[in-house]
């Protein structure tokens, strides 16, 4: 015999204040880079760069100051990326997506 459980919860309308505040104070920067940087950047996976590329990466984040990316899109191959002072190479490339928090 199969029982299911329902739960009607009522919102909680200081908790959805809190979380739209939230989110309100950041924004999303969006930049582009190399697409074989993405699993890097998104799950910490260097595997298949090499030291000097995970160094480029890295100084391209620290230049930038925004962390990790939470998402990427493809954008095709440039050669104008927005981290070209790091990878001067044309590139098949990703849009990158920041959250970034607003500041006061």
């Amino acid at each position: 015999m199969e029982t299911q459980l329902e739960l009607e919860l009522e919102p909680d309308d200081e908790i959805i204040n809190i979380l739209n505040d939230a989110i309100a104070s950041f924004r999303t920067v969006e930049l582009t880079a190399p697409s074989y940087w993405a699993s890097y950047l998104i799950n910490g996976d260097a595997s298949g760069m090499d030291d000097d590329e995970i160094k480029a990466c890295d100084a391209w984040i620290a230049r930038e100051g925004l962390g990790s990316p939470c998402d990427c899109t493809d954008a095709g191959f440039m050669t104008w990326h927005d981290a070209r002072h790091e990878m001067p190479l044309a590139a098949d490339c990703q849009v990158y997506t920041f959250m970034h928090p607003e500041k006061e």
